[in-house]
């Protein structure tokens, strides 16, 4: 089924969520975010100790970690524009609102297509940064980890709505501009 580009009759909206505009959202996806980090930065110093000796020798992989970083960030978004297109039959919107990256789309996506729209890109991206830390040598162990982090933590406002949209009922159609989002229902519901 096709992502309707008009909301259909008998729809009103429950709810909300705007990353940019809501504080108290982004000081409630704060900790979680800070908790990823931290379990993977251990997580990696298990399988890579870290050194200052190994910092100073491999100080000039930090610029490619970040140029790494820039590709991962464009690939995410083109990932959620690609299933936007799959599940809608036009490209979604892309674009940066202070330090977020988006892709959005003015279609009206159900509950399912909303959640594999989020959900796509750290899954994918997640199993090629993975097979790249065991493919490549381990001295590029935390430049490709480095994106495996921003990767995992990045992807917060995501599993948020994926985690929010399972409470919700069955018959949800969802508008997505990139950093909010109007969440519609037939039925009668507060969140």
């Amino acid at each position: 089924m096709k992502a309707p580009f008009e909301l259909p009759p008998g729809y009103g909206e429950i709810h909300r969520v705007d990353f940019m505009a809501d504080p108290q959202m982004q000081q409630k996806l704060m900790l979680p975010m800070l908790i990823i980090i931290v379990a993977l930065v251990f997580i990696g110093a298990a399988i890579s100790p870290l050194s200052f000796a190994y910092i100073i020798e491999n100080a000039w992989r930090i610029p490619i970690a970040i140029i790494a970083t820039i590709i991962y960030i464009i690939l995410h978004e083109l990932i959620h524009g690609i299933v936007i297109r799959y599940f809608s039959g036009k490209w979604g919107n892309f674009g940066f609102k202070g330090f977020y990256a988006y892709a959005g789309s003015p279609a009206y996506f159900t509950k399912s297509q909303h959640i594999a729209i989020g959900i796509a890109p750290v899954l994918i991206l997640g199993i090629i940064l993975i097979a790249l830390n065991i493919l490549l040598p381990m001295q590029w162990f935390w430049t490709i980890w480095a994106v495996q982090i921003m990767n995992l933590h990045g992807s917060i406002g995501d599993y948020y709505m994926a985690r929010l949209l399972r409470r919700l009922p069955p018959d949800l159609l969802i508008q997505d501009a990139g950093v909010s989002m109007i969440i519609y229902s037939r039925e009668e519901i507060e969140t």
